[in-house]
């Protein structure tokens, strides 16, 4: 057969790459049977936060060996294969974007009675008809209650004054809020998408739906109120002090002389509670994870710090930092 040598070397490269990128997703599969054994009481019921604490302990520490390379949690999650919901099951979640309100904002809370019945009744009309334009059906309502009013007697507010006057017409009108509303939601779909991305679930599926909507598709995760936590959070604008590493160098290369002259290099620090994150390599001999329960962690403050950051540090070294400054010894220093 001709090619026969070509088409056996094709078919053996692909079958081991089938083979690298499959025993990326039973890693990965290994990783959730441990945290979901972590997290499992003696009744059998599991702790989804104690088992996405797990996840978030491992997400950075290596879980495999390979020829010397070692691969973490994250590298795992990218390269391992992609399970839809059809396949391990997640979360489906529906958003909307209220209009209603958006249009009850923009005309700066109006009292007027002709106005809320127009927004009760097109809200209504929307529930049954998603498809229908929100605009639309309260403009249709608006003049059926008041036929000769204009849109400019209710919106032309102080805090509308550049944009709308007596003068407006409705259409002008209408036009504006079907902008406010479409940036409202777009706006909307940004965060979410960033605070999905910030979840760190794997493929997750996002995507703007008819009618001022958002669906999003969560594979794997099976933490509901973590998930409703994360969605419903109103973001916050919030300011931090934030120190120059000039500013406190000293105090920490002391501290850190000290820390190296009591063992060497570094002062280990003992951990509380070890778990089988503490030591994910993975044992040939045993054929599992090793756990260590008297883990111990060593560090150094300068060593620490991000670089490119100022005096920051990872969210993850906090509890080791916090240790190493509740010394009795460094708070002399």
């Amino acid at each position: 057969m001709r090619n026969r040598g070509l088409v056996i070397f094709l078919t053996c490269v692909t079958s081991v790459l089938c083979l690298y990128y499959l025993s990326f997703t039973w890693l990965d599969v290994r990783v959730q049977h441990r945290a979901n054994q972590h997290a499992t009481d003696e009744a059998g019921q599991i702790d989804f936060a104690k088992r996405q604490a797990y996840l978030d302990d491992v997400w950075d520490k290596p879980v495999f060996d390979w020829l010397g390379i070692r691969y973490t949690y994250e590298d795992v999650k990218e390269n391992a294969l992609a399970l839809g919901l059809d396949l391990q099951g997640g979360m489906h979640v529906t958003l909307e974007v209220s209009p209603k309100e958006i249009i009850q904002s923009l005309a700066g809370n109006s009292k007027d009675e002709v106005f809320l019945a127009a927004l009760q009744e097109a809200e209504q009309k929307h529930q049954e008809q998603p498809s229908l334009p929100f605009t639309k059906a309260f403009y249709q309502a608006y003049q059926k209650i008041r036929p000769e009013g204009k849109l400019s007697d209710i919106f032309s507010t102080a805090a509308n004054r550049e944009r709308i006057q007596r003068e407006t017409s409705d259409q002008a009108i209408l036009k504006l809020l079907d902008g406010e509303i479409s940036s409202a939601v777009a706006r909307s779909f940004e965060v979410i998408r960033a605070r999905i991305d910030q979840f760190g679930t794997s493929q997750p599926n996002i995507q703007r739906l008819p009618g001022d909507r958002i669906q999003i598709e969560l594979p794997g995760v099976n933490n509901p109120a973590r998930v409703r936590s994360l969605l419903q959070g109103v973001g916050q604008l919030q300011f931090w002090q934030m120190y120059e590493l000039t500013e406190l160098e000293n105090t920490l290369q002391v501290v850190d002389n000290f820390l190296r002259t009591e063992q060497n290099t570094t002062i280990p620090i003992r951990v509380q509670q070890a778990t089988d994150a503490d030591n994910i390599e993975d044992d040939p001999a045993q054929g599992h994870t090793s756990t260590t329960q008297d883990a111990v962690a060593s560090s150094t403050l300068l060593g620490l710090i991000k670089p490119g950051h100022g005096l920051a540090y990872a969210l993850k070294d906090v509890a080791t930092i916090q240790q190493l400054l509740d010394r009795k010894e460094v708070k002399t220093r």
